[in-house]
């Protein structure tokens, strides 16, 4: 299956669900795939308010999906903090 029949398939998926939380993981597979800040923010949106009902709760799947969606933020201050130490000392 190639890239644009796996689109294809996320998007015959979603037209199809009205479950919250399927249209949350397909816009997270959608995101993966494409990037676009229009399936990032409803599956953010949904695992954030998922977290929120259980903070302390050790969860492996819903912590590795927040931080592929967020990993713009991060990858970003990890950027920063490399050159910064890079320009600093000359390595």
């Amino acid at each position: 299956m190639g890239f644009t029949d796996r689109l294809n398939t996320l998007f015959t998926m979603l037209d199809g669900t009205e479950s919250i939380s399927e249209i949350a993981d397909i816009n997270y597979e959608l995101f993966k795939l494409s990037k676009k800040d229009e399936h990032q923010k409803p599956a953010l949106d949904f695992y954030l308010k998922l977290k929120a009902k259980s903070p302390d709760r050790p969860n492996y799947e819903l912590d590795k999906r927040l931080k592929v969606l967020k990993k713009i933020e991060v990858f970003s201050l990890i950027d920063l903090s490399v050159i910064r130490v890079t320009s600093t000392y000359g390595i």
